[in-house]
């Protein structure tokens, strides 16, 4: 998702944000920046060192992981690539270690008071000592947009620590589905003009909207949304064929495909990219009006299949007011025929935004703006929980 139709006419820079929708919709790139980096957020009690390689010290014994978003298991720990993916443990000990073989992506980890950021730790172990005697539950919640899959390798305990069962799922969910703004782009930045790298640095899907809403809440979430993507038609006509509802059952990058997954909430904000930049010649809408009613169509067809698996669930559909009357009439002529079969869902039609983060994007003012809205939609339906 990119720049409103009010403000695309005046930025001379329209050529260089087109570079950075590709990326997003392409293949992944190169890392442009140290490997890796750690750095502590906020200090506690605890020591933190990353050493390079995979050998565990003798005994280390590996901890039962309570995880939310789309993973693949893999061994002690996984495979990712969706964003907001979450890993959580629990033991008794002075220290933990956690294993990575990732050159990507960018994680914020928390144990006994301390927050630690790891930027692209790469094949490497991240050893926590001074923690005391425990229990301590370690939280590791990823931050950045992956440009590929990336693995986990794992929480463990060296000799002398306790094992401890992970926390329990929380009863409510709610799913995010969406593109850059739910992925929560460069939403931490101070300025509109970045480079790649910067937005890689200021991207923290964990401020996002959307597990705003979720720790309102105190709901589980997953986050399926990708940068330059739009249900029909990526940003700026880009890699045409290859957008939301084909990626979308996809676990990681060329499968395999994604088990099945319910909520009590999903909400889908998607149709910026569709909309935000002109047709090109050749492609496959003879104007814009063949491009809603396209749209429109998809938009209910993937509302249905996503219903399919969630009969029961609240859909909430999120839509940009700001990019125009096209997306606007598509989304309500959808709603309403969701709603003539039965479905439960809302329109959210959200404000014009600031946008003062990374190439137009929602900044942390706007994320809290959209999930102050979001939480009273929610708070309208006294059974949504059933609890």
């Amino acid at each position: 998702m990119r720049l409103p139709p009010l403000v695309a006419a005046v930025l001379a820079g329209v050529v260089v944000l087109a570079a950075f929708g590709l990326w997003q919709v392409a293949s992944p790139r190169l890392p442009q920046g140290p490997v890796p980096a750690l750095e502590t957020q906020s200090a506690g009690s605890a020591i933190a060192a990353l050493r390079e390689g995979a050998a565990l010290p003798p005994g280390a014994q590996p901890l039962s992981l309570a995880t939310t978003g789309r993973i693949l298991p893999d061994g002690p720990g996984f495979r990712h690539q969706w964003p907001a993916v979450q890993a959580t443990a629990r033991f008794e000990g002075d220290q933990v270690l956690a294993l990575f073989d990732d050159a990507l992506n960018r994680y914020r980890v928390t144990v006994g008071g301390t927050v630690l950021l790891l930027t692209r730790p790469g094949n490497a172990q991240l050893h926590i000592s001074g923690l005391g005697p425990g229990p301590h539950d370690i939280l590791l919640e990823k931050l950045s947009e992956s440009p590929g899959p990336a693995r986990f390798g794992g929480f463990f305990l060296p000799s002398g620590g306790q094992a401890l069962p992970p926390p329990a799922p929380l009863a409510r969910s709610i799913a995010f589905i969406g593109d850059s703004d739910t992925v929560g782009y460069g939403n931490t930045a101070a300025s509109r003009d970045c480079t790649a790298e910067q937005v890689f640095l200021t991207t923290d899907t964990g401020q996002s909207f959307g597990p705003r809403v979720a720790r309102h809440f105190g709901a589980e979430f997953g986050v399926v949304a990708r940068s330059g993507v739009g249900l029909v038609r990526n940003y700026d006509g880009a890699e045409p064929g290859r957008s939301l509802p084909d990626i979308y059952p996809l676990l990681l990058e060329g499968g395999p495909v994604a088990a099945e997954s319910t909520a009590g909430v999903i909400v889908l904000g998607i149709g910026s990219n569709d909309f935000s930049t002109s047709l090109r010649t050749g492609e496959g809408w003879a104007d814009v009006a063949a491009l809603r009613a396209d749209f429109q169509a998809t938009l209910l067809y993937f509302l249905r299949s996503l219903r399919a698996a969630n009969p029961d669930a609240l859909f909430v559909l999120l839509a940009f007011g700001e990019y125009g009357e096209d997306l606007l009439a598509a989304h309500r002529a959808a709603h309403d025929a969701f709603l003539a079969e039965g479905a439960r869902a809302e329109l959210l039609i959200l404000p014009e935004l600031g946008r003062g983060a990374c190439h137009w994007h929602p900044a942390l003012a706007d994320h809290a703006l959209v999930a102050e809205r979001l939480i009273a939609v929610l708070e309208r339906h006294d059974d949504l929980w059933g609890d």
